[in-house]
């Protein structure tokens, strides 16, 4: 039953990701051919991140299919093709976080300091974000497959039931998990100031446009919240008392919700960009600005 379940969740996983990617590549080049991405380079790096989130999970979950259908036979090989697949889509997974972090930060700035704010240009923030998925990543390939290589490849003891190793793994979802965490304090205490910030100066935004990119990031916050950190917390509190992982499967570092979480921050974006204008009579305008 599980197996068949996990199936279903697999497919589905690659069905969302291909929507998500259809999803970002329609806005950029709407968005491309009207306002242009100039002033929103952080914006612009966040949306691309959700391509590559969606397109990593994508092979994660053909891997895994493949495993699940006796296509991997070799204990070695898949568990270096696991732990190889697993640094990659954490690896992603801390990209999107990062970009998220930068785009709150950007949108601090643009809201406290709207005259003197410059905007960072995407090559600056670029090389943040891939400075710090290169450093997790390292470090990930480093923890995992060293212990792998030493322990589990050279004396194939540290199996288990599953034909995977249990030293690499548990090696490997403990750092996964620490990074986990600090991604995740970061942004609910980046995104408390966002939040703070933005109550503050809301009633001087003078575009709709700032407005709008306010709104969206706002619900980005919310969504981190609810599908990332809550699972996190509760997750571990499981973990420590009865001894049951729930979060694999509903978090948003989990499979499906690493999908859902992209997946539904498009659908924010989509509700206030991508809404056509309502055209606006002279007695209208009259009524709105004596409003």
């Amino acid at each position: 039953m599980w197996s068949g379940v996990k199936i279903i969740q697999y497919f589905f996983i690659i069905l969302l990701s291909f929507v998500n990617t259809a999803l970002v590549v329609h806005f950029m080049l709407k968005s491309s051919s009207t306002n242009g991405w100039k002033t929103r380079s952080s914006l612009l790096l966040f949306l691309f991140s959700i391509i590559i989130v969606s397109c990593c999970y994508v092979q994660f979950s053909v891997i895994w299919l493949l495993y699940t259908f006796d296509l991997l036979n070799d204990l070695s090989y898949v568990n270096i093709l696991f732990m190889l697949s697993g640094n990659i889509t954490t690896s992603v997974r801390i990209f999107y976080d990062t970009t998220t972090i930068i785009l709150l930060c950007h949108r601090i700035c643009s809201i406290k300091w709207p005259v003197r704010h410059m905007d960072f240009g995407l090559f600056t923030i670029s090389l943040i974000s891939l400075a710090v998925t290169s450093a997790s990543c390292s470090a990930l390939l480093y923890n995992g497959f060293v212990v792998l290589g030493s322990k589990c490849i050279s004396t194939s003891k540290a199996v288990n039931e599953s034909g995977l190793c249990d030293t690499g793994t548990t090696v490997y979802n403990s750092l996964f998990f620490g990074m986990r965490l600090a991604f995740s304090v970061l942004v609910v205490i980046v995104g408390v100031v966002f939040h703070l910030v933005y109550r503050q100066y809301n009633r001087q935004l003078v575009t709709v446009h700032n407005s709008k990119v306010n709104r969206f990031v706002m619900c980005i916050f919310y969504l981190k919240v609810i599908l990332e950190v809550v699972p996190f917390a509760c997750d571990n509190i499981l973990r420590s008392t009865i001894g049951v992982s729930v979060a694999t499967y509903i978090g948003a570092y989990g499979a499906l919700g690493g999908v859902l979480d992209p997946f539904l921050c498009c659908c924010a974006y989509l509700i206030p960009f991508m809404q056509k204008s309502k055209k606006t009579t002279p007695q209208m305008q009259i009524t709105i600005i004596r409003g």
